[in-house]
């Protein structure tokens, strides 16, 4: 993309050089001058004095380690100066077959002190101190003036295993090549080539720095080989496996103190290795458009059966579809064939064998589904609904924003101005499945519809890229499994059928609005269908409810505390600007997309609230969403329940929630009703877990346990466990994590074929760079990491704002690019950059910018994003989304975030991001840098890494190897609900569950009447150990199973115990009451030892405990 390439270009020149001074009339940049102090100019490419390389950074890093910058002038390896934070050397090894003959060409250029004229402008300031680095530097005595001198190129030729007698001169005698060869067994050869500066200087001097320093190596005959993997055979089946995927993404150079990059011809040969101070990196996006068994061969003809109108009018017929679909999956069975063809090391034949297989396996499922789907009368019509509901609700969706109006307004709208006519959904043709998104309903089929089918107890684990389209696959599944359940067991099928959860409130409110679309789509079917005759969907309406917690959404309607939803209301009724002050997860109809609240306060006549312009309406006694707009289907109310008290006494068919609230149902009489206990519905009999990776640690540790009561509840009401799907972008040990958080296998779909590229459902679209996300990666020299970030965040800003002025962006570019969203690991890095919005990065705009008229505004718009932060998420989601239409209607500049950003916030227009240092996961590297570059403009990511700690390092000097294959980079996750310490914290929660709302002991004194004895307790505990123990079904698990067992029993012992000597024993007591209680806050105390410290969040996994001096 031209503007991307030209953001990336100007900020080089700025940051690498040349280019920030002022060009010479004949030379260019190849000849400017710098204004100022020449040590502030640039932020890497320099190889500095010894001396100076030893000071290291004269302020030291922000946090996080340091590296010993002293003794390297008596060490004998010319690279032990290239770690130093002012570096003196740098490197490069590659390797090259032993005929090999190559040049290798040295790069670089001085900037000499010239006369001043006056005062200058542009002076830069001090590096020293992040004050002066905010432009505070006294600016009217400064005269100093820098002209750039090219030095003319050095070129050594060598062999390959040749090395030096003694460093070799280069650069004007200023600095020195260093060979290293070392032989490898198959002849070839492994050569390092380290370039030093070889001056001196007691302190940093830019006279005798060396600028926009570079190596490149390019062969003359032979040929550079890809750098050696060895022979070496990973412990892990899995290990093995991701050394199949991508054995074709061959690395042929590695950096010290600097990058690698290389380059390739039409033919695949690599022509040159070089060192890049500003590496870049592309990842590729995936493509859909068709299905081919081999490079070259007529993609899959029978693209209707992807067509959503197709599906949804029936009009195939069951067995005629099927015959279609069995040629699909006939195709994706041949495609497997044709994999079994491609070259695999023979020591990894084992590994690629086991990968076909189970593509074999998925294959045999989908074609198990597509039989059942032409056989059984009622899964057709589950099938051919669902897909009507889903094109609906994508149908309204275009409606809601905008996309399908022909004068060109954009959604939400004013009340007033939203469509609200029907429409004919069948003649919106446009709408289809991606292939694995279809495979994946036709795999999933038969474990779905019978609940004693061998596949139930597995999870569907959908492992797609983000974006890639795994939220509508998972509910595809959800709105048929919500229409199947009504036509089979027809009333006793409402109540709560799915349940979808997610980790974070700001995802979980994020796609509240989504899935609701969904059910209002699914409501309005069942209408229409009722209009018709047809009443086969029941009389009750498909709901969804929101199940997050007090911040988010009310607990109760009213309340003492003033936070019911009537409360709410009220102070929504009464705000100047309600809009910016919506504390409501839901913004617009999801089904014409009026807005529910107005932008200004509105009063009648009489200087009442004029209700008419609000879609909440709340008494002391009921709360209703419903649409504003008199005209809409929904007018009445939309079926979204965000009331934890409306939604426990009437339980939502869809149930969207945060995986910790769930830790609140020992707590809650009625809270087993969400689970079907105490109601004439069929438990829920769908599972979805999003973002699945994410469920891990401490987190996932208590979901475990947790999970094996809410399971034990599921089945001893229907006598069948739910289904269980997950959706993630990034993860390892996938196996592993199921296994002990559902006590079940996971299978992971689509299952990859044998090159990364390839998985039959997409493929790499390798080479498009119009459609590729660019990684960009920067080490800032001598700098503290807070003023690198803060100089790199100027740059960006600056950049844009000068591409606009020069109009080298499109309008789609410029909107996409206009917010910065900024990344950060932890919370005390964003308060840093947040304050530095404020000081030195508009102090450095002045620096970047070419001339005052085209200074980007420092009047900054900022949004924070972060757990707790001041900006409600409806509004949040609002601002980010708000197009960048200057002068009247100037996007956020400045998105300041934390790793809420990385969990599923889809917002299309961003696509311009920051990263302040690797995060320490691989997979949130790659889950916050997705969320840009998701719309028609592609992303551009900034990665800043600090020179202080090591992990930075190591990523920025492999930064393109680490690129091209960073999914197979993530780290397995870790989950342990055996542990002592999780068995202490958690267990006896899941046994309360299990017994309260299993039994007939669920009002607060039946506590006390607990008796392990009664049949019905007996089965509970015995279906409850069952689960807890399958979580470790390994014979080398036998202790830990064991162990759980023990504990149980010493539970029970203990409850009995306590109902003897209290006889008024409770389940819970108000704070300060005397009260014997099994559940505890831990901030109370336990009365006469009785009950357990109880969590009410799973997040709040920590407990205090009192140090004596």
């Amino acid at each position: 993309m031209p503007g991307r390439d030209d953001i990336v270009e100007w900020l080089e020149r700025k940051i690498v050089g040349p280019g920030l001074g002022i060009p010479d009339d004949e030379h260019g940049w190849e000849r400017e001058v710098i204004e100022g102090r020449m040590s502030l100019a640039y932020m890497q490419g320099m190889l500095y004095p010894r001396s100076s390389a030893q000071s290291g950074d004269t302020g030291g890093d922000d946090e996080g380690e340091n590296t010993d910058g002293g003794g390297f002038e008596t060490s004998d390896d010319p690279l032990a100066m290239a770690t130093a934070l002012m570096p003196a050397s740098m490197g490069i090894t590659f390797c090259v077959s032993r005929e090999t003959e190559f040049e290798i060409v040295v790069e670089g250029a001085l900037y000499h002190k010239v006369d001043g004229v006056g005062e200058v402008e542009n002076d830069l300031p001090d590096r020293d101190s992040d004050e002066n680095a905010a432009g505070k530097g006294d600016k009217s005595n400064s005269s100093e003036c820098w002209k750039r001198h090219p030095i003319e190129p050095s070129r050594l030729p060598l062999k390959a295993g040749e090395s030096l007698a003694e460093p070799k001169k280069c650069l004007a005698e200023m600095a020195s090549i260093s060979i290293l060869p070392r032989k490898l067994p198959d002849d070839r050869w492994l050569m390092t080539v380290s370039l030093s500066n070889d001056n001196e200087a007691g302190r940093p001097d830019p006279s005798k720095t060396i600028y926009q320093a570079k190596l490149s190596v390019v062969p003359k005959s032979g040929t550079i080989a890809p750098y050696p993997t060895g022979e070496y055979l990973p412990p892990s089946e899995e290990e093995r496996e991701l050394q199949v995927i991508y054995g074709t993404h061959e690395v042929y150079a590695v950096g010290h103190g600097v990058s690698a990059d290389w380059e390739l011809d039409a033919a695949g040969n690599c022509i040159r290795v070089c060192t890049q101070g500003m590496p870049i990196a592309h990842v590729w996006r995936p493509r859909f458009d068709q299905l081919i068994i081999r490079e070259g061969e007529a993609p899959f003809a029978d693209t209707e059966i992807f067509n959503l109108s197709f599906l949804a009018s029936g009009k195939a017929g069951r067995r005629v579809l099927g015959e279609r679909l069995k040629k699909f999956v006939a195709f994706y069975e041949e495609w497997i064939g044709a994999q079994e063809d491609i070259d695999v090391p023979t020591r990894l034949q084992v590994d690629a064998d086991r990968i076909l297989s189970r593509c074999r396996r998925s294959a045999a499922r989908m074609h198990e589904g597509v039989v059942l789907l032409s056989q059984d009368e009622e899964v057709f019509k589950a099938f051919t609904l669902a897909n009507k509901a889903m094109l609906m609700s994508m149908s309204h969706f275009a409606r809601a924003s905008g996309a399908a109006r022909n004068d060109g307004k954009q959604g939400p709208f004013e009340l007033g101005e939203a469509e609200t006519g029907e429409i004919d959904y069948l003649s919106n043709t446009k709408p289809s499945w991606r292939a694995f998104q279809l495979a994946f309903i036709l795999q999933l089929l038969p474990s779905l519809c019978d609940g004693q089918h061998e596949d139930r107890d597995a999870v569907d684990v959908i492992w797609f890229p983000t974006g890639g389209g795994k939220t509508e696959a998972y509910l595809l599944a959800a709105a048929l499994e919500l229409i199947r359940r009504r036509l089979v067991a027809g009333d006793a099928g409402g109540g709560t059928s799915v349940i979808n959860r997610y980790t974070y409130r700001f995802l979980t409110s994020d796609q509240f609005q989504r899935t609701a679309g969904m059910i209002c789509a699914l409501e309005k079917l069942r209408r229409d269908l009722a209009i018709e005759g047809d009443r086969s969907l029941g009389e009750t309406e498909f709901s969804i409810g929101l199940f997050v917690g007090g911040e988010v959404s009310p607990n109760r309607i009213t309340d003492s505390y003033g936070s019911g939803a009537y409360q709410w209301c009220l102070e929504l009724y009464d705000a100047k600007q309600p809009r910016a002050d919506n504390p409501f997860p839901i913004e617009s109809c999801p089904c014409c997309g009026t807005l529910l609240v107005p932008g200004v306060e509105r009063r009648l006549p009489d200087g009442q609230i004029d209700e008419t312009y609000f879609g909440f309406l709340a008494s002391q006694r009921d709360f209703v969403i419903r649409c504003p707009e008199e005209d809409c289907d929904f007018h009445e109310g939309i079926p979204a329940y965000i009331v934890d008290e409306q939604i426990l006494e009437s339980p939502p068919s869809f149930l969207l929630g945060t995986i910790d609230k769930f830790a609140m149902i020992p707590w809650k009489e009625n809270g087993g009703r969400i689970l079907g206990v105490g109601t004439t519905n069929h438990p829920p009999s769908l599972i979805i877990q999003d973002e699945l990776h994410l469920i891990s640690g401490p987190l996932g540790t208590l979901a475990g346990i947790y999970e094996a009561a809410f399971e034990t509840l599921m089945r001893s009401g229907s006598g069948a466990s739910p289904k269980v799907i997950a959706a993630t972008a990034t993860i390892r040990n996938a196996g592993a994590q199921c296994r002990r958080i559902y006590g079940r296998e996971g299978v992971v779909f689509p299952s990859p074929g044998l090159s990364a590229n390839d998985s039959f459902f997409s493929s790499m679209d390798v080479g498009n760079t119009d459609r590729s996300r660019l990684y960009v990666g920067l080490m800032g020299q001598g700098l503290r990491s807070t003023v690198a970030v803060s100089w790199a965040m100027a740059a960006i800003l600056q950049a844009v704002q000068e591409l606009e002025k020069d109009d080298r962006l499109t309008a789609k570019e410029l909107d996409a690019y206009w917010s910065l969203v900024a990344y950060h690991n932890s919370k005390r890095e964003l308060g840093r950059i947040a304050n530095a919005t404020r000081d030195e990065i508009p102090a450095r705009l002045k620096v970047y910018a070419t001339a005052e008229d085209v200074e980007r505004s420092t009047d900054f718009h900022v949004l924070e994003l972060k757990a707790h932060a001041e900006t409600p998420i409806p509004v949040a989601r609002q601002l980010l989304g708000q197009r960048h239409d200057p002068p009247e209607s100037p996007a956020i500049d400045i998105v300041p975030c934390t790793n809420i950003i990385s969990v599923g916030v889809d917002i299309n227009r961003l696509g311009l991001m920051l990263v302040n240092g690797q995060p320490k996961l691989t997979a949130e590297y790659i889950q916050a840098s997705s969320r840009v570059g998701r719309g028609d403009v592609p992303g551009l990511v900034f990665t800043c890494f600090s020179p202080s700690k090591p992990r930075d390092r190591s990523h920025y000097e492999a930064f393109r190897t680490f690129h091209e294959r960073f999914y197979s980079y993530v780290e397995p996750t870790s989950v342990t609900p055996g542990s002592i310490p999780a068995i202490e914290r958690a267990l006896h929660a899941a046994l309360v569950t299990a017994i309260r709302h299993g039994t007939s002991y669920k009002s607060n004194a039946g506590a006390s009447k607990f008796e392990p004895s009664d049949k019905r307790v007996a089965d509970i505990i015995d279906i409850l150990l069952s689960r807890l123990q399958a979580a470790y079904d390994a014979p080398e698990d036998r202790e830990i199973r064991d162990r759980l067992a023990k504990k149980l029993n010493h539970r029970i012992e203990q409850w009995l115990e306590w109902t003897k000597v209290h006889k008024d024993l409770r389940y819970s007591a108000s704070r300060g009451q005397q009260q014997a209680a099994l559940l505890r806050r831990f901030e109370d105390k336990l009365i006469d030892g009785v009950g357990w410290h109880t969590l009410q969040s799973m997040r709040h996994v920590d407990s205090e405990i009192k140090l004596k001096a």
